[in-house]
This record gives C-alpha cells, structure tokens and sequence, in this order.
C-alpha cells in the first residue's frame, strides 16, 4: 500500500472518531423520562406473553431473514469492487464513505419528505422505483 493511501486511510480514522465523540456529546444531551410507578414494565409476563403472540414472532422471523441476507451480502460486495473493477483500498474507502454519507443524508431528509407528502404520491414513488 502506497503512502497517499495510509493518509486517506488515517483520515478517515480521525474522521470517525470526531464523529463518534460528538455522537457521545449529542447522546448526553438526551432528557430521559421515568416512568411512573404505577405504569410498571413487569418483565416476566411480558416475556411470557411473547410466544403466543403471532405477530411478533412473524415479525421476528422476517427480520432475521432479511437482516441475515443484508450483513451476509457486505464481504461479497468489496470481493466484486476488487476483482472484477479493480478497485484498490483508496477506492474502497470512498465508495465505503459515499455509502455513509448517503445513508446519513437520506436518513435526515426522508422523514421531511414522508411527512409533506400525500400517501398516494408516496406509495406511486415507492412502486416507481422498485419497478
């Protein structure tokens, strides 16, 4: 690896942990609420109640899968970034940090857009473009 690529590389590293420090800070300005006495959780009924309830464990179930399928994908991704475009570690770094970006992006600005839009024109948007 040439020397431009370990700056890049230590860039980035730095990068993250200001962000993971200014995460902490953003975390402890957090105002957590208690609950009163009387709205107690009581743990073991809850766990108890959680087999018979149907929908949950659908819930569960699908989102095992679909989390599973997604993490198992990551590794393949960078296989096919380096083998067939040959990509190096430089390359892989910004498509990693695009990818990062845009989730954050997209994370911040997508609840706007769901709450000034009708429904209709919503779901016309979401079918459009998984068609």
């Amino acid at each position: 690896m040439n020397r431009n690529a370990y700056s890049f590389i230590r860039f980035f590293f730095v990068l993250s942990f200001i962000f993971g420090v200014g995460e902490i800070i953003i975390f402890e300005k957090f105002k957590l609420r208690t609950l009163s006495q009387s709205r107690g959780i009581h743990w073991k009924t809850t766990l108890k109640s959680i087999p018979a309830n149907k929908d949950f464990k659908l819930f569960m179930v699908c989102s095992l899968i679909f989390h599973f399928g997604w993490q198992m994908g990551w590794p393949l991704f960078s296989i096919y970034m380096i083998k067939v475009l040959g990509a190096n570690e430089i390359w892989l770094a910004i498509i990693n940090m695009g990818s990062f970006l845009t989730m954050i992006i997209g994370h911040k600005v997508w609840p706007g857009y769901i709450e000034n839009l009708e429904i209709q024109l919503l779901q016309q948007f979401v079918l459009w473009v998984w068609h």
